[in-house]
């Protein structure tokens, strides 16, 4: 039975274990392997007769012996100079490398090692070992081997003339062995297209005569026009007698490997759906800007575009849709500006534009640009698209003086274009800076407002016209702040939708005034109903139905005391959605209002199909309520439309009597506003109440809760 071949052997030599351990867990299934902590220990291994390294993978700098005196040492005994060694080290300088290779290192690699890398430079360094072994028994062995390689491999003479090639290389140039032999390397047609390639290559030769190997890249054009990348090697074989035999030219295709890399390297600075520049290039040509803004004392603009309701694109028509739209607008902002500026994607619809040299005036030019190019409808799948984008532009050096303030400074600017009607822009100002500072402080001390108990809830009541009873009452958040005092609704609720916080907040909201109501009712006050006001976060929650029905369990409270105000947009911006929640607070029990009812765009078809108990006139429509007969007629249209549909219509924002009398005369059912009372909290409200209304006889429903909340049922 023939004995197997014995797998090469690599010394490891390196004075961290750890690093040994890596470079010999990554080659011992392919080579056999020893290692050494130092060079004395190494330099024993290496000379031993019986079972020479094939190859070192010598570290450069270790405490004792150097890897450079190392390989001297290697190099000035003839049992060991041919052995080829690999310097590994952190060190990436040129001058550490140059150095290591004129010692005779055959080549280099740089910690941390890239294991794959590391592969294929000991397989390629191994079989040229073999190489140059059987060179130094027979050049035709040699040139056998030479063919059988998939890389590119030459034989040279001292004088850098063609002894043999394989059949890698006479493909790749199209032409005969003999059309070569005999020819000056350097003189070969794969160099010629380049005088700087050529010249690189003679300089190869010459070095390597002189006993030093050479390593570049090179660029060849294919005969059918094509580029190939070359990693080109050249070094010496040296003879017995320790001069320099022959030379070994060898080149490997590396195209695909650096289409990889360049891949790689356009992955980690450009949006993959856009192809823009994302963050991490943009953040580089903005430092660019600032560097050349300094010289040239020119501003810049940085402006931020945001696309707006482009949540609605994607629930509505897919995300799919969403990012062809997406596309589609980066082509309109790159053809828009001009081709010195960048645009590029950050995230989400999130666009952003650099105009280098650019003032404000040019910097408001590019904006009315941008807003006429982006409002034409896009055509989707058929579909006529249309879509506005809100703008904000901060400038250099005025509004900051590197990238991440011009960029907080753009994007609040943006934030205040969408808060004033979106499709618009807005450059940055003072005034923005101070109100997001403390907006971005309100948000951290409101996220703390409900354990440090600054919340309280305000109720104010709803008269039924006809008997002039007290029917409900409305539950209205208020803010007491320990630090910032009393805020404005206005203030804190739309902040609280824009960070998420209207979820905790709109939960404690629920919870506490179905608790105040159930006192209530066990006290008798004579009023039905307690309203709440719910957030379009809160509806687009898959467990708020569940959260209702938990509250109402917890409070002990009937399901029909409980009324849920959805505003006219939340309920019918996305209607199957809506009509599905609707649907499972229905089946709870649960009556249902649509608030500010005039004010968005609500479908009588949909009105039809869903289960709601009432409607009620948003203020706006009331406040003019007997000097504008258009307000007039809207509010008759909208009474009447209720009550053909069967449902409660109440009138908000009542303040004098000339519109308590108009509502009357029109039949309104229910009125709400400081007519009657402002809103109060819920001492003084129960005491309002009681001063004005006697108390309801005991009712079945106050004297204990129903074990189920969807078991309610009318008395």
């Amino acid at each position: 039975m023939p004995m197997m071949q014995r797998k090469p052997l690599v010394l490891i030599v390196d004075d961290v274990p750890a690093n040994l351990h890596v470079l010999a867990t990554a080659l011992r299934a392919d080579y056999r392997i020893k290692v050494a902590l130092e060079g004395a220990a190494a330099l024993e291994l290496a000379g031993r007769e019986t079972d020479p390294p094939d190859l070192i993978l010598l570290d450069v700098m270790m405490p004792s012996m150097s890897g450079h005196d190392v390989l001297r040492r290697l190099q000035a005994d003839a049992e060991t100079r041919d052995i080829p060694v690999v310097f590994v080290t952190a060190d990436t300088s040129e001058g550490s490398e140059v150095r290591g290779l004129e010692l005779g290192a055959v080549d280099f690699l740089t910690k941390p090692v890239d294991l794959p890398v590391l592969h294929r430079r000991v397989a390629t360094l191994l079989e040229q070992r073999r190489l140059q072994q059987s060179l130094q028994r027979s050049e035709l062995k040699l040139r056998a081997m030479l063919d059988s390689s998939m890389q590119f491999i030459g034989l040279l003479d001292t004088q850098g003339r063609v002894l043999h090639v394989n059949q890698q290389v006479l493909k790749l140039l199209a032409l005969p062995l003999d059309a070569l032999i005999g020819e000056r390397f350097w003189e070969v047609p794969v160099w010629a297209e380049s005088e700087q390639q050529q010249a690189a290559v003679r300089e190869a030769v010459e070095r390597a005569v002189h006993g030093l190997a050479s390593r570049f890249e090179t660029v060849h054009t294919r005969a059918d026009g094509t580029t190939m990348i070359l990693d080109f090697s050249l070094r010496p074989i040296f003879g017995d007698d320790g001069a320099v035999a022959f030379l070994l030219p060898e080149a490997t295709d590396v195209t695909q490997q650096k289409a990889a890399e360049e891949s790689i390297r356009h992955l980690a600075n450009n949006d993959p759906l856009t192809g823009l520049p994302n963050r991490t290039l943009l953040t580089d040509r903005v430092n660019q800007a600032i560097r050349s803004a300094e010289r040239s004392k020119e501003p810049f603009a940085l402006v931020f575009l945001d696309l707006d309701r482009f949540k609605y694109v994607n629930d509505s028509l897919g995300h799919d849709c969403g990012d062809r739209l997406l596309q589609e607008v980066a082509q309109r902002l790159v053809s828009t500006v001009r081709q010195p500026d960048t645009v590029a994607r950050i995230g989400g619809d999130e666009f952003v534009l650099l105009l280098p040299d650019t003032p404000v005036a040019g910097a408001m030019v590019v904006a009315e640009k941008l807003l006429a190019r982006i409002v034409q409808p896009f055509t989707l799948d058929q579909t006529a698209l249309a879509i506005t984008p809100s703008i904000g532009i901060a400038m250099y050096p005025g509004d900051g003086r590197d990238f991440a303030s011009l960029s907080k400074a753009a994007d609040i600017a943006m934030y205040r274009a969408k808060r004033e009607g979106r499709n618009t822009f807005r450059f940055y100002t003072q005034e923005m800076h101070d109100r997001s500072s403390r907006l971005l402080h309100m948000e951290s001390l409101l996220r703390q407002a409900i354990a440090r108990d600054e919340l309280v809830l305000h109720y104010q009541p709803q008269i039924e016209i006809e008997t002039g009873d007290c029917v409900g009452a409305e539950a209205l958040l208020r803010w007491n702040s320990a630090e910032l005092g009393l805020i404005s609704p206005g203030e804190f609720i739309p902040m609280a939708e824009e960070t998420g916080l209207i979820v905790p907040l709109g939960e404690w909201v629920l919870r506490t005034a179905t608790r105040q109501a159930k006192k209530w009712l066990d006290a008798r006050l004579p009023m039905r109903l307690m309203a709440v006001n719910v957030s379009s976060i809160q509806l687009r929650r898959p467990d708020f139905a569940a959260m209702v029905a938990d509250a109402l369990r917890e409070s002990g409270l009937p399901p029909r005391r409980l009324e849920i105000e959805l505003t006219e947009s939340a309920a019918f911006s996305n209607p199957e959605v809506a009509l599905d929640l609707l649907e499972q607070l229905h089946q709870l029990g649960v009556r249902i209002s649509i608030d500010d009812f005039g004010t968005g765009y609500s479908s009588l078809s949909y009105l039809k199909r869903i289960h709601i108990d009432k409607l009620k006139i948003d203020q706006s429509f009331i406040r003019d309520l007997g000097k504008n007969g258009g307000d007039e007629a809207l509010v008759e249209a909208m009474i009447q439309m209720a009550r053909s549909l069967k449902l409660t219509i109440v009138a908000e924002g009542v303040e004098r009597p000339q519109q308590l009398d108009s509502l009357r005369a029109r039949a309104c059912t229910e009125v709400q506003g400081f007519f009657f009372s402002r809103p109060l909290p819920a001492a003084e409200f129960e005491a309002w109440v009681l001063e004005r209304y006697q108390p309801l006889p005991l009712l079945p429903d106050a004297m204990s809760a129903p074990a189920e909340p969807a078991a309610a049922t009318e008395a």
